[in-house]
């Protein structure tokens, strides 16, 4: 699932008109790593806050992991 909204409102810095765009995404990933479950969301946090070049403008960004099976250790039948 992945859906994203986009919100545009006009904001003015230091006498200079910009246009700020709220866009809210919504998605379920599943993320292949070798990292530890408990290192994955400080190290996904890091990347997305890359793309987005300013942690003001974070409004609300929450990282959760949920540990599925290995292929490999799933039982033999």
């Amino acid at each position: 699932m992945l859906s994203i909204r986009a919100h545009s409102y006009p904001i003015y810095i230091s006498g200079k008109s910009m246009q700020a765009h709220l866009i809210e995404i919504s998605a379920k990933i599943i993320y292949r790593s070798d990292l530890p479950p408990d290192e994955l969301p400080a190290n996904i946090y890091s990347q997305l806050t890359e793309f987005i070049h300013n942690d003001d403008d974070i409004i609300d960004l929450d990282v959760g992991v949920f540990v599925l099976p290995r292929w490999d250790d799933a039982p033999s039948s």
